[in-house]
């Protein structure tokens, strides 16, 4: 039995070193993030910037990863984000804040799938419980536009979609599906382009009965904004629609004539579809986020998708545990480890 505790000890203290390890790793202090990534919020303009305002909780504030993809092969030029702290009476009024911070973006500029732009700065001390926006720019100061498009996540339950398409139409066909959830609150069209600028942009939600009757209408979806978007999602919002589920709905386009709307074809499940999401219900966002801009303006229920980073280390880590409560776990779990290592290791040395 001597021998036993002897194995548990040096167990508990051989896990102990993994632990420590695993503490002194850098974790975010604050994620946002999809388990799928769908919905690139388009390219980059430098006359309609897109950010994010959000509070943070932490110390030394230093670093913060925007999820991007590179739309339309390799970008020339990459990204520079500019960091402003913001007034709580000043929400409104986000760009006209002194920048704190500025950074280049650390992210590789080969064509492909989506990554994390990292934009690392001299951390901010007292960065704890304050309020902070962050916008993307082009880093070359001659391009007004560039190839790459950060993520947005809206505050809802996806419901149906119909995946990115393989071209585009300028008169597009009405999107049709089955809605399998209730309070129908948002519609994403994947655009290739759309100038919001040019004319009227808005959707109609439209329900055809399954008897024959003719559809009525239920919504109007507008964007709330006059941005250009290219190679993403225009998300078109309204009231919630409480009685959508199962309902067969059919969604109307009105979009200015040189809109260029994403389209599949020869898709085997979604032959001739137009690319469409559907959003169902309006999330509450945690205290952190206040939602994502563009421009100047600040766009309700969405986010883009981004970390921070703040105070780094073994002791900074062990204190997110204790916060978020884990303490324990963790504990009981080295613990168990430590008796099932020394466990193995006495059948082990018995059998020998």
């Amino acid at each position: 039995m001597g021998r036993f505790w002897l194995l548990t000890f040096w167990c508990g203290l051989f896990g102990l070193v993994f632990l420590f390890q695993a503490l002194d790793r850098e974790v975010p202090d604050l994620e946002i993030r999809e388990a799928v990534t769908r919905t690139p919020n388009g390219k980059v303009f430098r006359n309609f910037p897109p950010g994010q305002l959000f509070r943070c909780d932490f110390r030394d504030l230093q670093r913060l990863d925007v999820w991007v993809i590179p739309q339309g092969g390799a970008p020339e030029t990459g990204l520079i984000l500019e960091l402003r702290e913001v007034p709580t009476d000043q929400t409104d009024r986000f760009l006209s804040q002194p920048v704190v911070r500025s950074a280049r973006m650390e992210a590789s500029m080969e064509a492909g799938g989506p990554r994390w732009g990292v934009f690392r700065f001299d951390p901010i001390p007292d960065s704890k419980g304050k309020l902070y926006h962050w916008k993307l720019q082009p880093e070359d100061g001659q391009r007004d536009l560039t190839k790459w498009a950060p993520f947005v996540s809206l505050r809802s339950t996806i419901g149906a979609f119909r995946p990115w398409g393989n071209g585009f139409t300028t008169d597009p066909e009405p999107l049709r599906f089955r809605s399998m959830y209730g309070n129908l609150s948002a519609i994403a069209i994947g655009v290739d382009g759309l100038d919001a600028a040019a004319g009227e942009s808005f959707i109609e939600v439209w329900q055809e009965p399954v008897d024959g009757r003719e559809p009525f209408f239920l919504r109007k979806g507008v964007l709330h904004h006059q941005a250009p978007t290219a190679s993403g999602y225009a998300f078109f919002t309204f009231d919630p629609i409480p009685e959508s589920r199962y309902k067969f709905l059919r969604v109307d386009m009105h979009l200015p004539d040189n809109a260029r709307v994403i389209r599949m074809q020869g898709h085997a499940e979604h032959p001739d579809s137009v690319t469409g999401i559907s959003y169902h219900g309006v999330g509450t966002p945690p205290a952190e986020l206040l939602g994502q801009t563009l421009g100047n303006l600040r766009l309700p229920q969405r986010d883009l998708i981004f970390r921070a980073f703040g105070e780094d280390g073994v002791t900074s880590n062990w204190n997110k545990v204790v916060q978020r409560g884990a303490r324990m776990r963790f504990v009981l779990a080295w613990i168990l480890a430590s008796l099932a290592a020394s466990g193995a290791l006495m059948l082990i040395v018995r059998k020998d």
